[in-house]
């Protein structure tokens, strides 16, 4: 009797927890590296599909698409004060960067033209 309980439970335990496999989609993606003088990326924001804007460690922002680098503001000074970006946001009029030096400052791109908030 023993043996019997033994051999179903088996049965039941390897047939029961059979799952038929469905494969997964793959994807392929492709990495490039991107090279900007003397800064360090520190906030990134995804646009669309293919585009992303990013803000830097020496007062950089700029937006990647494709392949091309656009800067949208580079070395930025204020008073002698060189923002170290950290966070970033967009919406469809404007772009904001915040820097964490002391004083922090809000920075707002809009219409080509760089204005703290």
């Amino acid at each position: 009797m023993n043996k019997t309980c033994f051999i179903l439970v088996l049965f039941f335990a390897f047939t029961a927890c059979k799952e038929k496999q469905q494969a997964r989609e793959t994807i392929k993606i492709t990495i490039e590296k991107f090279k900007i003088d003397s800064s360090s990326i520190r906030a990134i924001e995804i646009l669309n599909d293919s585009a992303v804007i990013f803000a830097g460690s020496k007062g950089d922002i700029g937006i990647i698409t494709g392949s091309a680098i656009k800067m949208i503001a580079s070395k930025i000074v204020t008073d002698t004060i060189i923002p170290h970006f950290r966070a970033l946001s967009y919406t469809k009029e404007s772009v904001y960067a915040l820097s964490v030096e002391n004083p922090a400052l809000l920075y707002q791109f809009k219409n080509n033209k760089l204005a703290i908030v």
